[in-house]
């Protein structure tokens, strides 16, 4: 019954622990709503203006070189058709040239006919990886600021406003001329950029601080989510997969704000210490990863996995040294590495699925949005085709879905613990009437056990009397079995026979001779025979009166509380020296006294010497493993801080564990083997009613043992 009333209550802490855990959930699940709202709205927001601008991507020309006079050249014959946005790997005739590389595209017709009426006109020339030069026929519109491919000032764009003077050169042809100084072997982040547009400067402003703030909506919804899951997993150790679930949302917000608003912003406006931060923070996230999955499905990471990770460390470490060409080559193989490793995961969520585990349907939504996500951006960043990424868009829907299906599964365990809510309500009315009805019996059971422990006290105690008294008695009956008084019989009879010539035998019968030699020295034998019951019989006297006064005592016990008496502690101890001296010299004990001057206590001597009797007799026991010469007992008294006398018994035995210094005054507990536990229990027990203590210290195994009786003081003389 104990036990259930025990796993009823137990049920109930669970309960209760597991209802706080999802208070700390949906304390946040507002704020968490409002974030992933606010990226659609703005998105909304962001398109009223697209099409109110003119996009110059699509066809553009290109000749390898740069001279000034191409700048008036308006025929085709030398140039060679191609679309931007583009990578130059992409280009086969581009992909190992070193030198300038000439772009031009015609200016829309459009902002032709609005240039000369004076209406200012701005062109934006999109992300470019490499330093370039912009002209409007031979008017030069600005430049990223260095010849040095993917330094300073490039992976930015270039904003100008197109000069009104430009079109006045005697002609009604204009062109935009990009030319870009690639000065080293391309490679695969040498590119031009989209968003390639010109129109209305307002217009133009307004989606250029769109495509740098737009970002970070996605960033803070990254950031947010991270910190309330690392919020979670901090204040509930069991769930790491959720802390580290929080950890992976704020190394993707890190990796966006670098890769988007840190060179939007002129933050990191050096394009290769952003591309080596960007490499470093993507490969730190893909072990973070590998642990979420891991601790939210199977728990142990497999020895494989746990060398990716170490390596994904590596690599993280090298692309903060290494160069943009090594970078690459790290950058390709992680990436192999890491789509294989999403397959991985899909498949232990399709497990998770055939297990009839309702979160992981979802969670195979996210992981096919990631990898697809993950291998579309490979494909651009290698130059396969010319798009935007979308790492930030499959990473901003995996995101919601696996915050939807933790958020799912915390849901549903709240249903079940509501509803064991209820049923455990109806148990613990049900245990409570039963346990109402146990408590009862409780009392009379512990009531029937004091009086069993009481009786078990008295019956230990009695029996360690009772061996001294054995021992007595074994004394008197080997002093009257070895007795002289059969000689001194015969001789008695010896001297019948002759005495009708008793001067005769005396003085001419060698016999007669001998008996009143003999007459003499038995005399004295039996004096000392004598003398030995006598002592032995008055140890028995007195070890029968201690009986008596122990039932005494606990007669007194049970009628009322005894009266302390003042003691000299220095005699209660002698007397149970007398009673236990047998024992000592039998088990060839040396007895060591320190005794400091006189000292009156306060207590019952009776049970003094009832708990001196046990400590003696366990000491005993300790040294039997001794030499003979090496049995020493110390007895030293003195005082103690608050009014405190104490009795410090030791013994140079077999020593005690340090595991057990702790239970030894426990009920039951011995380290004898036909110990009972009860004697060193009674001892604490007694003396702690007469308003002292006891306490016990060891060395550790075959280095003795201490035990120290504190008694109230009255004076000391």
């Amino acid at each position: 019954m104990c036990t259930g009333i025990i796993q009823t209550f137990e049920q109930v802490k669970n309960k209760e622990k597991m209802t706080f855990q999802l208070r700390i959930y949906a304390e946040h699940a507002q704020q968490l709503t409002l974030i992933i709202l606010l990226p659609f709205l703005f998105l909304m927001i962001s398109c009223e203006y697209k099409e109110l601008l003119i996009s110059m991507e699509g066809e553009w020309e290109y000749r390898k070189g740069f001279h000034e006079s191409w700048l008036t050249e308006y025929e085709s014959r030398h140039w060679t058709i191609i679309n931007l946005p583009f990578h130059i790997k992409s280009v086969p005739d581009l992909k190992q040239f070193q030198g300038e590389i000439t772009l031009r595209k015609q200016l829309p017709g459009r902002i032709i006919e609005e240039l000369p009426r004076g209406n200012p006109m701005i062109f934006r020339s999109g992300r470019i990886s490499i330093a370039a030069d912009f002209y409007l026929n031979t008017s030069l519109l600005g430049s990223l600021e260095t010849s040095e491919p993917s330094r300073a000032g490039t992976g930015s764009e270039l904003i100008a406003y197109l000069p009104s003077p430009g079109m006045d050169n005697g002609t009604d042809t204009y062109f935009i001329f990009i030319v870009l100084h690639q000065t080293g072997t391309s490679r695969f982040t040498d590119f031009i950029g989209d968003r390639i547009e010109t129109g209305d400067p307002a217009r133009i402003y307004t989606r250029v601080n769109t495509d740098r703030i737009f970002p970070l909506f996605f960033i803070c919804f990254f950031l947010f989510v991270g910190i309330y899951f690392i919020n979670i997993g901090v204040r509930i150790p069991e769930k790491q997969n959720t802390l580290y679930f929080g950890i992976y949302c704020i190394i993707l917000s890190v990796y966006y704000f670098i890769y988007y608003p840190a060179h939007q912003l002129m933050i990191i406006n050096d394009h290769l210490v952003r591309y080596k931060l960007i490499h470093c923070i993507l490969f730190l996230s893909g072990p973070v990863f590998l642990l979420f999955i891991y601790n939210m499905y199977i728990k142990k990471l497999p020895l494989v996995l746990k060398i990716w990770s170490g390596l994904c460390i590596v690599c993280s470490l090298m692309s903060l040294f290494a160069g943009s060409f090594f970078i690459d080559i790290l950058y390709y193989m992680w990436s192999l590495s890491w789509m294989i490793l999403l397959i991985h995961f899909l498949f232990i969520i399709i497990q998770e699925i055939a297990r009839n585990n309702i979160e992981a349907i979802l969670m195979i939504t996210g992981m096919v949005i990631l990898i697809t996500g993950s291998i579309l951006d490979f494909l651009i960043n290698a130059g396969y085709f010319m798009s935007p990424p979308v790492g930030l868009f499959t990473s901003f829907l995996t995101l919601i879905i696996i915050t939807t299906s933790i958020s799912n599964r915390y849901i549903r365990v709240n249903a079940k613990v509501e509803k064991l809510n209820v049923e455990l309500e109806k148990r613990v009315k049900e245990r409570t009437q039963k346990l109402e009805q146990t408590q009862v019996k409780l009392i009379d059971t512990a009531h029937k056990a004091g009086m069993a422990e009481v009786a078990t006290t008295i019956l230990h105690n009695m029996r360690n009397i009772l061996n001294s008294i054995s021992i007595s008695c074994e004394e008197i009956i080997d002093t009257l079995q070895s007795s002289k008084l059969e000689g001194l019989l015969k001789a008695n009879m010896l001297l019948e026979k002759h005495k009708d010539d008793i001067a005769a035998f005396f003085t001419s019968d060698p016999k007669g001779k001998l008996l009143i030699e003999y007459y003499i020295s038995v005399s004295e034998l039996l004096i000392h025979e004598h003398n030995k019951v006598m002592l032995e019989t008055e140890h028995v006297r007195k070890n029968l009166k201690m009986i008596q006064k122990i039932i005494n005592t606990q007669q007194e016990y049970a009628k009322r509380e005894l009266v302390d008496n003042e003691l000299n502690l220095e005699d209660t101890i002698e007397e149970a020296l007398t009673i236990q001296n047998k024992e000592f010299t039998q088990a060839h004990i040396k007895v060591q006294k320190n005794y400091l001057k006189v000292i009156y206590i306060k207590g019952q001597k009776s049970s003094i010497i009832q708990i001196l009797l046990n400590i003696f007799k366990n000491a005993c026991t300790a040294m039997e493993e001794n030499d003979y010469s090496d049995r020493i007992l110390t007895i030293e008294t003195g005082s103690a801080k608050g009014k405190k006398a104490y009795a410090r018994i030791t013994d140079n035995g077999k020593g005690i564990p340090e595991e057990d210094l702790g239970k030894i005054f426990q009920f039951g507990f011995t380290r004898q083997e036909d110990g009972h536990g009860f004697g060193l229990h009674a001892c604490a027990d007694i003396i702690n009613k007469m308003g002292g203590t006891i306490t016990v210290q060891s060395n550790g195994p075959g280095r003795g043992a201490a035990f120290t009786l504190f008694f109230p003081l009255i004076n000391i003389k």
